[in-house]
């Protein structure tokens, strides 16, 4: 069964996705697992303009399967998303943004390991602890936390803008950035963003 986010049945979507090129989605499954390590695929992807991901074993050097979407989502397979358990998931944001709530239900959902996102400038690193995540976006007690986590993070960066000390382009990209390094904070897993 496919979650449902927004009432779509995507994943790994970003902030801005357009579903009127749906039917042009290319998804192409892995054809040598260890083609490439974790490490050898980072430089790549931060040049890709199409979104990817990357399942890799939990030491990261044997990739699992990989696919590539379109300019701001991609969306695997059911059957591919179920190997994403205890795994680590490599995804790339060609836009310089953090996690999407998309990637976070599906990491969450299919209990991944670890989720890195790569973009031009950053990289992005969520891990659970233990064997499950503890954060259930469906449920009320987590949406009414990242509602309040939105609504500050908002307000902050609305004041840093009004008194010169971010532009608009770093609005944009912080945004995402401390929603989540706030929500994982409050919610006890680790969270990291890294320059480039």
């Amino acid at each position: 069964m496919k979650i449902k986010i927004n009432n779509e049945s995507k994943l790994f979507g970003g902030d801005f996705f357009d579903n009127s090129n749906l039917d042009d989605l290319e998804i192409h499954s892995l054809v040598k697992p260890n083609s490439k390590t974790l490490k050898e695929v980072i430089p790549l992807l931060k040049k890709e303009t199409k979104e990817w991901i990357y399942i890799f074993d939990i030491d990261e050097k044997k990739q699992i399967a990989r696919f590539k979407g379109a300019e701001n989502y991609v969306n695997p397979p059911e059957e591919q998303l179920l190997r994403m358990r205890d795994k680590v998931i490599l995804h790339n944001h060609p836009q310089d943004l953090s996690f999407s709530i998309q990637d976070i239900h599906a990491i969450t959902y299919y209990n991944a390991k670890k989720i890195i996102v790569i973009t031009p400038k950053y990289t992005y690193i969520a891990e659970r602890n233990g064997k499950d995540w503890s954060v259930d976006l469906n449920s009320k007690e987590d949406k009414d936390l990242l509602d309040e986590v939105i609504a500050i993070t908002e307000n902050m960066l609305i004041k840093d803008l009004q008194m010169g000390i971010i532009d608009y382009t770093q609005k944009i990209e912080d945004k995402t950035h401390h929603i989540w390094k706030d929500f994982f904070k409050l919610k006890n897993i680790y969270y990291e963003r890294k320059t480039n």
